[in-house]
């Protein structure tokens, strides 16, 4: 398709010769600053063929800005649902296990010949970049009260530049997400606490005890006694002599008697 200026081409970019051929008959400036966009496209392909096309356009295009925007973190239960959800469209992320992180992503394309390479997850990007007026427009369009789901979305998703040549001084990701700070100093002070909207919640704090908070009530947590026991397996009874009795004596605090 042939409009003007715009050139639509398909190409299969996995055949190198066939898409330079394409891209150099379409009028393609190989020496001319150049933006690449890849948004959800190359992790579909298999990784060996992913990573060549990235060495490629490297090598090919020395002036030029490489933008890509792919799943990450395929290991937590949103990850591995994320992943279900793509198999089952037949659509395999291929890239999610061989790269997992941000870290991983931008290693790879400084391996594959890109001399600079930012990486930021969705929520970075949109609390970093976006500004905060446009974010204050954005959440008044309709109600929302999902952000717990909101941010674990954007915590399995990145955007990438990767830049040679001129490109380089194009820092599109740094400025707001990498800020440099001055020295300054914090103030804490105590404020009031309604406790009796603080659900109890406790953790075993070795063998000595547990640790307890909040849980109380609208006249604050009863101070009476209350014994807890635990029973060990039977391989530590011989030495603790089965039962070990837990007395509550704090308001936060459990020690054995």
């Amino acid at each position: 398709l042939t409009m003007g200026m715009y050139r639509l081409l398909g190409v299969d970019v996995r055949e190198e010769s066939q898409t330079e051929e394409a891209l150099s008959a379409a009028g393609l400036d190989w020496a001319a600053p150049t933006l690449i966009l890849s948004e959800v496209v190359l992790t579909y392909m298999e990784t060996q063929r992913s990573d060549a096309v990235i060495g490629w356009a490297a090598k090919r295009l020395p002036q030029s800005l490489f933008v890509m925007y792919e799943q990450i973190c395929p290991d937590d239960p949103f990850g591995r649902v994320m992943q279900d959800h793509f198999l089952k469209l037949n659509s395999t992320l291929h890239a999610l296990q061989q790269y997992p992180d941000l870290s991983a992503q931008r290693q790879r394309f400084l391996d594959k010949g890109w001399e600079r390479c930012v990486c930021v997850d969705m929520n970075a990007f949109y609390l970093g970049l976006v500004p905060q007026e446009e974010r204050d427009r954005i959440e008044t369009l309709e109600p929302f009260d999902e952000y717990e789901e909101w941010h674990q979305k954007c915590s399995h998703y990145f955007i990438l530049t990767a830049s040679r040549g001129a490109l380089m001084e194009q820092a599109l990701l740094i400025p707001s997400v990498s800020p440099s700070w001055g020295s300054t100093q914090l103030k804490a002070s105590t404020v009031p606490v309604c406790l009796e909207g603080l659900g109890l919640a406790s953790t075993w704090m070795r063998l000595e005890g547990l640790l307890l908070t909040g849980g109380s009530s609208r006249g604050g947590r009863v101070t009476q006694r209350a014994a807890l026991s635990h029973s060990y397996p039977p391989s530590k009874r011989r030495r603790s002599g089965g039962v070990r009795r837990t007395l509550l004596t704090t308001p936060t605090q459990l020690r054995p008697v």
